[in-house]
C-alpha cells in the first residue's frame, strides 16, 4: 500500500468517524427533547428547534417557565370532592291507629250461670233454669 492511499484511507475513517459522531451528538438530545416536549403537553416534534443554533437554550429556558398543558389535562389535579348526599328531615311518627276489636261471638263449651250456677253446654244467652242473661265470653 503506498503512502497516498494510506493517507487517503485514514483521512476517509477520520471523515466517518466525524460524521457519526456529530449524527450521534444530533440525533440523541432530539430523541430526549422529544420525549420530554411530549410529556409537558406540548406538540413534540417542537423538539426540532434544538437544530438550529441558541434556539435549543431558548427552547430550554421556555419549557422550563411556561406552563404544561398536561397539568390541566387533571392528570396531576387533584381529584374532584364528592358531593355529600342529602339529608332529609326523618318522616314524623304517627301512632299506630287502634285496630278495632272483633265481635265476640258465644263459643260453644262449658259454662255455668252465674245466678243458679247451672252448666250451660251450648250458646244460650239466657239460663234456661233462672232466665237470668248468660255473659256470651265466659
Amino acid at each position: 500500500m503506498n503512502p497516498d492511499e494510506l493517507g487517503a484511507l485514514i483521512a476517509g475513517s477520520g471523515l466517518l468517524f466525524g460524521l457519526v459522531m456529530t449524527l450521534v451528538s444530533v440525533v440523541i438530545p432530539i430523541v430526549a427533547y422529544w420525549k420530554i416536549i411530549g410529556k409537558t403537553g406540548h406538540p413534540a416534534p417542537l423538539a426540532l428547534v434544538i437544530l438550529f443554533p441558541l434556539a435549543g437554550l431558548v427552547l430550554l429556558y421556555w419549557l422550563a417557565f411556561s406552563e404544561w398543558p398536561a397539568l390541566n389535562r387533571g392528570r396531576l389535579a387533584p381529584a374532584p370532592v364528592p358531593m355529600p348526599p342529602p339529608v332529609y328531615p326523618p318522616a314524623p311518627a304517627y301512632p299506630e291507629p287502634p285496630v278495632a276489636a272483633a265481635p265476640q261471638t258465644p263459643q260453644p263449651g262449658f259454662r255455668f250461670c252465674t245466678g243458679c250456677g247451672v252448666s250451660l253446654e251450648g250458646i244460650e244467652r239466657f239460663c234456661a233454669n233462672c232466665g237470668k242473661p248468660v255473659n256470651p265470653g265466659g
